[in-house]
């Protein structure tokens, strides 16, 4: 009796817990990790700054689409090349930055004093809103967030320019990247120090965000949102200065159209 009494105990707890899973809503997919989200004044602009930020997508394919902060008066992505907002490959670490799509703030009350935290909440097509707090502070020689794709390195007239070409081959649910820079040696020897002509590295941009620096012939990027998304590569010096010759960067661009 003993026995019975104690089972149908058990078989009460059970069916409360089944009925709160049921109740309880589905887990999303896990939020992108924000990190290193810093802000920079923009000279002659007062009361307003370049937000930079490292992203780091856990989950599938996703979408930034929206920026806005308490601190300010308005909050903007600039940058990027789709009106839908900038594309997010699964399982990557992009970053926001000044040499491509980033974050301005401005109408921003207050001295932007180094160290103040501004609190921004980045708005996600699939995973939704993520908050963290950009930390005001100023640029340093190698803060290359900051740098933006004014600092470059001309090297003359298209003629004298590596010639970049990109090629892109399905793998999986994304694609394997494959450069040929031509006489250009893509290493990672040498980064951060003095430009070594003919020597360097390059960035990866998809819809204008920077995915990452290639300092090899390959690299892969995850799988996308639907649409149409233009992926570009620019080649950079040692001293990260993008290459530019007859007034363009040196690279090269692709389309990339998921269905």
């Amino acid at each position: 009796m003993k026995v019975a009494k104690q089972l149908a105990i058990l078989a009460v707890a059970i069916a409360v817990l089944a009925g709160a899973y049921l109740l309880s809503p589905l887990a999303g997919p896990p939020a992108p990790l924000l990190s290193s989200a810093t802000a920079y004044a923009m000279p002659g602009t007062p009361g307003a700054v370049m937000v930079a930020i490292q992203i780091e997508n856990r989950g599938g394919p996703d979408r930034l689409v929206a920026v806005r902060s308490d601190a300010a008066q308005s909050a903007a992505i600039v940058g990027g090349t789709a009106p839908e907002g900038l594309p997010i490959p699964a399982g990557s670490t992009p970053s926001l930055s000044a040499d491509g799509a980033h974050v301005e703030l401005s109408g921003i009350d207050g001295a932007l004093d180094e160290g103040r935290m501004l609190p921004l909440t980045l708005v996600f097509e699939t995973a939704g809103e993520v908050s963290t707090r950009a930390r005001i502070s100023t640029p340093a020689p190698g803060d290359h967030a900051a740098h933006g794709m004014d600092n470059k390195l001309d090297l003359g007239p298209v003629e004298v320019a590596p010639k970049v070409v990109m090629d892109l081959r399905p793998d999986g649910e994304g694609w394997i990247i494959t450069l040929d820079s031509g006489a250009f040696k893509l290493t990672a020897q040498g980064v951060d120090g003095q430009n070594v002509p003919g020597q360097g590295h390059a960035h990866l941009y998809l819809g204008g965000l920077k995915l990452q620096r290639m300092y090899g012939t390959t690299a892969h990027v995850g799988a996308l949102p639907k649409g149409q998304h233009i992926l570009r590569v620019v080649l950079n010096s040692h001293d990260h200065r993008a290459l530019y010759a007859g007034g363009e960067p040196v690279g090269a661009i692709a389309l990339i159209d998921v269905r």
